[in-house]
């Protein structure tokens, strides 16, 4: 575990709003709050450290129009740690990968930022240079490529051809060798076998004209800022057709944020 301080947080902002926010960046485990008259503050306890570590990427970022300050007395600010899904701090061990969800803390940082942008968040360009160095220097977690991998290859299972995964399958359908391109999805269901918010996105991303950068964006850890900012819209824009499938009005031109793990998730 590892904790935060969040300092000059706007008064008009809500403890759910602050919790939301840093809840893109892995499981927040508990969180208090004081206020004076002109700020908030807030502390922030992730059940892991690299949740942390991530959130100090947002100093100095904007939250409901306040630029705030974050910073830890549990990990460095000037110490990049391992990169998310990394268990070396720690002597716990995770439970092996599931092809039916991915915690925030496995994804890359670049990944995370871009989660962060596409729901409307301002995040600058210099702290996602940083992500893209920290992700650069340590690398994309064996536990997230594991992940990707396992889906990959699950998905391509599930639709009776176990020897090619779902991604070889969608690249020769896009060359028309598979015939109508939803075909697979809609008579085998394979977004529904995902539970979480990213198997769904990811599968659909790679069923379109963008296949061969989402794919990329994912696996290879060297990007440039406006890589994040493509993925970010990529995203947005998946986020939009879902709201709108689930009785939205196609107009809107915001839509509400929402916590990373709940994401996309349709009402019961």
């Amino acid at each position: 575990m590892a904790s935060i301080l969040v300092t000059k947080i706007a008064t008009g902002t809500t403890d759910e709003q602050i919790v939301k926010f840093f809840s893109f960046c892995g499981k927040v485990k508990a969180s208090s709050f004081e206020q004076d008259t002109t700020h908030r503050t807030a502390y922030i306890e992730f059940e892991r450290e690299s949740a942390a570590r991530t959130a100090l990427l947002l100093n100095g970022g904007n939250l409901e129009g306040s630029l705030i300050e974050v910073s830890s007395n549990d990990v460095d600010n000037g110490v990049a740690g391992p990169p998310p899904g990394s268990t070396a701090n720690t002597t716990t061990h995770s439970p092996p990968p599931s092809t039916e969800h991915v915690v925030q803390e496995d994804k890359p940082r670049t990944a995370i930022l871009a989660q962060y942008l596409a729901h409307g968040y301002h995040i600058g360009d210099e702290a996602i240079q940083k992500a893209i160095d920290l992700d650069s220097k340590h690398g994309i977690s064996n536990r997230f490529i594991t992940y990707l991998h396992q889906f990959d290859e699950g998905a391509g299972k599930r639709t009776g051809n176990a020897d090619l995964p779902l991604s070889s399958q969608l690249y020769e359908k896009a060359q028309g060798l598979f015939g109508k391109a939803k075909e697979i999805d809609t008579q085998k269901g394979i977004s529904e076998k995902s539970t979480g918010w990213f198997g769904p996105y990811y599968q659909k991303a790679l069923n379109s004209p963008y296949a061969a950068k989402v794919q990329s964006f994912y696996t290879n850890a060297h990007k440039q800022v406006l890589d994040v900012h493509e993925e970010a819209l990529r995203i947005a824009a998946q986020k939009k057709d879902t709201f709108v499938n689930n009785g939205g009005d196609v107009n809107a031109t915001s839509i509400a944020k929402a916590p990373a793990d709940t994401d996309e998730k349709k009402p019961a």
